[in-house]
């Protein structure tokens, strides 16, 4: 350190997040071991019983032959049934002008097909997998990720002006690959046993 120097310059800013080393890492797993360990043991006794593999107890006295009767596993499955339809927004507005009264059933309009196209590009039951979780362990998780590169010239598809092109024939045709190309949105599910989540007065 230069002569004459105060330590406090070369101090790290006092609101500036540590950054993670070895030693941080374990305290949090050991932390996450110790908040969620009973969360995880309830877990695996609900996933026993979903797939009936939980003991059954019977006197040694009695010659018995166990059976599982798949009660859990059909009653998950029948309200899973029950909600497997998305629930749908309804977007409305205080204003009477019939410009903001359209922009509001525009928008209504897209978000109750949106989610339906990003299970499409992604070819998954988002909502299902959802469900599912919150049925067989009381939680569900998701995320929703933007991703722009989609819609920049970092696609390598992205469509880009050849030379003699006229500026209407390239915006067509821009306007067509926009159409077939999936949101620039990624909806995905998180299995509920892998998330493990904090919150502070700002949230999670």
């Amino acid at each position: 350190m230069p002569e004459n120097t105060e330590a406090s310059e070369y101090a790290p800013n006092q609101y500036e997040p540590p950054r993670p080393d070895t030693e941080y890492i374990n305290r949090l797993i050991e932390a996450a071991r110790d908040e969620f360990g009973q969360r995880d043991q309830q877990d695996g006794l609900r996933e026993e019983l979903y797939w009936q593999e939980n003991e059954i107890e019977v006197p040694p006295n009695i010659d018995a032959q166990v059976v599982h009767m798949g009660v859990a596993t059909e009653v998950v499955q029948r309200v899973r049934g029950i909600l497997d339809e998305a629930p749908r927004a309804s977007i409305s507005t205080t204003s009477l002008s019939d410009l903001e009264i359209r922009r509001a059933t525009k928008l209504e309009d897209f978000v109750n097909v949106a989610f339906g196209a990003m299970e499409d590009d992604s070819d998954s039951d988002t909502w299902d997998l959802i469900v599912e979780d919150v049925i067989r362990y009381g939680r569900g998780y998701d995320e929703l990720c933007y991703v722009p590169q989609l819609y920049s010239t970092d696609n390598p598809d992205f469509p880009t002006q050849v030379k003699d092109e006229k500026d209407t024939d390239y915006l067509d045709r821009k306007k067509v690959w926009e159409l077939n190309t999936p949101l620039p949105i990624v909806w995905r599910h998180l299995p509920a046993r892998s998330v493990f989540l904090w919150k502070d007065d700002q949230g999670v």
